[in-house]
């Protein structure tokens, strides 16, 4: 894909012991003595890949990317014990001083961007700039508009209170009951992306991806959105914003709110473009603030 770096492995690949039963897996990528910048993958749930490890200029970024407790190679697999926003902040400090990095870029995309905020909220003279896209903050309104056609919300149903019944489902149904709502819930997010999935039983790591996301969106286990803007808005930290203004995932209502609280963090909408980090407008304009923020 144009605009990307050359595939490369990691320099070194670390498993690192969070508490309460959770190891990570973080990738420590290009030069030690290179800027460094760590990688806030989207989710809750999903995972790193190789094409996220070519965002970052081998030569002169020092890239951290690890899966979030829970996720991916993490261990133990769609693990909701022990699992909120407050657990994925202390396992990026904890990633931090075990490789030995002052402070350094965030950079953050969609449920991303909401713990890179969150993180800078608590640590704010660890971060040296935030890099954030699609916007997500996770407000009733967001949800409202995520599930306006979701296959299984019921008529005059708040979204919180569907996702709430999915979750209690999930949990107490059998296995059949959980591979029917992953199909539901991820065939929902694909079509929003303009994607299909496989009508096919989903995969373990599928399951999983679900489970965690149901458990932080029924739960509320994260920041809410006012928290979010009022430490941003008090912290002042430099950044900008890369938002798509037809993103049907993260709708750009939160980005302004953003933007409007934390002046420092310079908005930059992207006309006609959507959600994902590989949109070709999404990522030249990623790569250009990644550029001018590592510069």
């Amino acid at each position: 894909m144009a605009g990307l770096h050359p595939p490369a492995e990691p320099r070194a690949v670390h498993r690192l012991a969070a508490g309460d039963g959770h190891e990570l897996y973080v990738e420590d990528c290009g030069p030690r003595d290179g800027f460094p910048v760590i990688f806030l993958h989207g989710g809750p749930g999903s995972m790193c890949t190789d094409r996220h490890r070519r965002l970052f200029d081998p030569r002169r970024h020092r890239a951290i990317l690890f899966d979030q407790r829970g996720c991916g190679r993490s261990r133990p697999a769609g693990e909701i014990r022990a699992n909120s926003a407050e657990h994925l902040v202390a396992d990026i400090e904890l990633i931090r001083v075990h490789l030995g990095i002052e402070a350094w870029l965030v950079w953050g995309g969609s449920w991303g961007s909401l713990l890179a905020l969150a993180y800078a909220a608590t640590r704010p003279e660890r971060v040296r700039a935030l890099l954030l896209r699609g916007i997500f903050l996770g407000g009733d309104r967001e949800l409202d508009a995520y599930l306006a056609n979701f296959q299984g919300r019921t008529e005059n149903e708040a979204a919180r209170d569907c996702i709430r019944r999915l979750q209690h489902d999930f949990e107490s149904g059998p296995a059949s009951v959980r591979a029917e709502i992953t199909r539901r819930w991820l065939a929902h997010e694909a079509a929003l992306m303009g994607e299909t999935i496989a009508d096919a039983p989903p995969e373990a790591s599928a399951i999983a991806k679900t489970r965690l996301q149901l458990h932080y969106l029924a739960r509320h286990a994260y920041p809410r959105a006012a928290t979010l803007l009022e430490a941003a808005a008090r912290h002042v930290l430099p950044g900008i914003i890369v938002q798509g203004d037809n993103d049907p995932i993260c709708p750009p209502g939160a980005a302004r709110a953003l933007a409007g609280a934390c002046p420092s963090l310079r908005l930059q909408e992207i006309p006609g473009a959507g959600h994902g980090q590989f949109d070709p407008e999404i990522l030249a304009a990623s790569l250009a603030a990644l550029d001018a923020l590592t510069s």
